[in-house]
């Protein structure tokens, strides 16, 4: 990839230096908080054995539970779980039927039998247990689905699939990528993105203050969960022509080194400018969103030219009250994309005020 040199580092040769920085998506994403890296653990623990057919667990059970924990060998001995473990995604150690307290990485801790019938209970009884606050993971076998409450037993699930066949660096991968943060992280304000909307205000379709920087730290998190020890996603990357809004670097056939593999621009298009509480929002005109949507699409063109990417996306958020108007048909906007070709994909995707409206609009969650 294009880079400037800053001289070579002592006692290093190039090639050495490129097959360590390839490492890098194996390795944990530590602009993540605590719960997310948590999760990520417990993440690669569950799908290296459904892709390896869950050898040696029971038939008869379907769940398990990871719970984070400061001191997991005295949670354990206070709660009776007496069992140690180690490092789980280097083993066969059945999963399923238990309860595991485990530290950062999901490893180091103590496990034991599910001390409730299944799962319904199972955020009471951490709650009796002083553990409502630690974040949680419960793993559902045949669903294929695991729910992650990062601030704890009262927090919303966010689910991830489990998948049996690892990810792939491929366009279809990535797109499967982004439908799935789209429905699942932002379609309404429940979903958890925070900072899309103004606080109380997403029934109005008020944006928040910086809608587009809260959807590219959610969507960088969700993309190095999807793609952990494949790709790495990262954040505005400075070039001479401006800053990529997210990049996704893959290791290159030469030496393992990292090289582009996908430029992400992101834009918004709104109904509305932020207002707070009780002052009268701006109208945003459909002009100044037609602007938004060409110079996304001449970013994303330029970007991908000048880090020589084989991907290019846009994405563009739909925060818009009344979506009818398909502004990509728009005369200036299918110029623009004439003019650009080719960009990989460009994907519109409408956000909503409320859980009725986009029912009504026939999105489902799933």
């Amino acid at each position: 990839m294009p880079h400037n040199s800053l001289g070579q580092i002592s006692g290093v040769d190039d090639q050495t230096l490129a097959s360590v920085i390839g490492y890098l998506p194996s390795l944990p994403n530590l602009q993540a908080d605590e719960s997310a890296r948590f999760a990520q653990a417990v993440r690669s623990i569950v799908e290296g054995r459904a892709q390896n057919g869950w050898l040696d667990e029971d038939d008869h059970q379907d769940e398990a539970v990871f719970v984070m924990v400061d001191h997991p060998r005295a949670v354990g001995q206070k709660l009776g779980a007496n069992e140690p473990f180690a490092d789980l995604v280097a083993t066969n150690e059945p999963l399923l039927g238990r309860i595991f307290f485990g530290s950062l990485d999901a490893s180091r801790g103590r496990f034991m039998s599910l001390p409730v019938k299944n799962s319904n209970s199972i955020l009471e009884w951490l709650c009796d247990n002083n553990l409502s606050d630690c974040p949680i993971v419960i793993v559902y076998r045949t669903k294929k689905v695991m729910a992650t409450r990062p601030s704890g037993a009262n927090d919303a699930a966010r689910l991830d699939p489990i998948r049996d066949t690892p990810p792939t660096a491929t366009i279809n991968e990535l797109l499967d990528a982004l439908n799935y943060f789209h429905i699942h992280h932002l379609l309404t304000p429940s979903c958890g993105a925070s900072g899309v909307w103004e606080s109380k205000r997403a029934n109005s379709y008020v944006p928040g203050p910086q809608p587009e920087k809260s959807i590219q730290a959610n969507l960088t998190l969700a993309l190095n969960h999807w793609f952990h020890g494949i790709v790495k996603a990262e954040t505005e990357d400075s070039t001479s022509i401006g800053r990529i809004d997210v990049r996704l670097l893959k290791k290159s056939s030469e030496h393992g080194a990292l090289s582009y593999w996908a430029i992400i621009e992101l834009k918004i298009i709104k109904s509305f400018a932020n207002a707070s509480i009780g002052k009268t929002p701006t109208t945003v005109s459909s002009k100044a969103n037609i602007e938004a949507l060409i110079k996304g699409i001449e970013q994303t063109w330029a970007f991908k030219a000048n880090r020589e990417a084989e991907e290019g996306l846009l994405e563009v958020f739909d925060l818009r009250q009344d979506k009818l108007e398909n502004l990509m048909e728009r005369t200036e906007v299918v110029t623009a994309l004439t003019k650009c070709s080719p960009i990989s994909a460009y994907n519109v995707r409408p956000l909503f005020g409320s859980s009725d409206d986009a029912r009504k609009a026939g999105f489902t969650g799933v």
